[in-house]
């Protein structure tokens, strides 16, 4: 299986009994470590009815032998808003919570790690989380899929995080959605291209090796 790009999309209204908000976001683009952030993959769904918030997980980690399983969850919000967990599967729910390298982000679910982490999502599973919004309304999902988590601790804000276990060797580590700033790819195209025009420069004013 080919390894996955991860994108960001932002999935419009929907219509249904009421009036739906939807957005979704793809791990991973950034790693905690030296596994590699592609295979940190997952995808966090967030949807938002009135003030009853819903968050399904898929863990899509199928790229390694064996899989990675995901046991912990990291996600922000607008500033003000708080949630109550209605359903969390058995998670545990948590605000405040560091995400090794990523900083703190407002809301955290973890799941039951000792035992060989049971309660972890599998490979190609999906768990739902469900939640009422307590203050800050309105909310639409938009405010759960833009938000930067806090740094110090950690290095690199990142709007959401996972942390995947079990890997090969028994790996584990953390992915992070760290959407590239629109202006970097055109910046890093202009220095490939000052390099570039320095060494023909150079090349054309050094005499020759014998």
């Amino acid at each position: 299986m080919g390894l996955r790009i991860p994108v960001l999309a932002l999935v419009g209204v929907l219509a249904c009994a009421g009036t739906a908000n939807a957005g979704t976001l793809w791990l991973s683009t950034r790693s905690s470590d030296e596994t590699p952030a592609e295979y940190l993959s997952a995808t966090f769904e967030f949807t938002v009815v009135g003030n009853a918030v819903t968050l399904t997980v898929t863990n899509d980690t199928g790229d390694t032998t064996p899989a990675y399983a995901l046991s912990q969850v990291f996600f922000n919000s607008a500033a003000g808003v708080t949630l109550s967990a209605t359903n969390t599967n058995g998670w545990s729910f948590s605000t405040g919570e560091h995400a090794d390298g990523f900083g703190v982000f407002d809301f955290a679910l973890m799941a039951d790690e000792s035992g060989g982490a049971p309660d972890a999502i599998a490979d190609g599973n999906s768990l739902t989380f469900e939640f009422t919004i307590t203050a800050g309304g309105p909310v639409t999902a938009d405010d759960f899929i833009t938000g930067f988590s806090t740094i110090p601790p950690g290095d690199h804000m990142a709007i959401i995080a996972g942390k995947f276990i079990q890997g090969p060797g028994d790996d584990s580590g953390y992915g992070a959605y760290i959407p590239l700033p629109p202006a970097l790819p055109m910046g890093i195209a202009g220095l490939v291209g000052v390099a570039a025009l320095r060494r023909w420069k150079r090349a054309k004013v050094l005499p020759r090796a014998a």
